[in-house]
C-alpha cells in the first residue's frame, strides 16, 4: 500500500519541490493551492508521471469553511495520511 501525504501551497516554491520529492519517494499526493491552479496543473502532471497519484485542491485556508470542507473530503476519500506538510502561507 502507498503512502499518502498533504503538501499544502504545494503550488510553487518550496511546497512545490516538497512534494515532488515526496512523489519520488512513492508518496501518493494530495496538493492544495489557493490561487496558483495552472501551476497546480502543471505539477500533477510531473507527479503522475513519476508514477503515484496527485489530488489537487483548491483551498483558501483563511476560509473556515473552505478548511473545513477539505478535511471532511479528505477524511471520506482517504483511509490514512502518512504526512502532512503544512507549507500553506500568506505574504502580506
Amino acid at each position: 500500500m502507498k503512502k499518502t501525504a498533504i503538501v499544502t501551497g504545494c503550488a510553487k516554491g518550496i511546497g512545490k519541490e516538497i512534494a515532488l520529492e515526496l512523489a519520488r519517494d512513492g508518496y501518493n499526493i494530495i496538493g492544495t493551492c489557493n490561487t496558483s491552479l495552472p501551476d497546480m496543473f502543471e505539477l500533477k502532471n510531473k507527479i503522475e508521471a513519476i508514477g503515484v497519484r496527485f489530488y489537487s485542491y483548491k483551498v483558501n485556508f483563511l476560509n473556515e469553511d473552505e478548511t473545513m470542507g477539505f478535511i471532511n473530503n479528505i477524511q471520506k476519500e482517504f483511509e490514512h495520511i502518512d504526512v502532512l506538510v503544512n507549507n500553506a502561507a500568506l505574504a502580506l
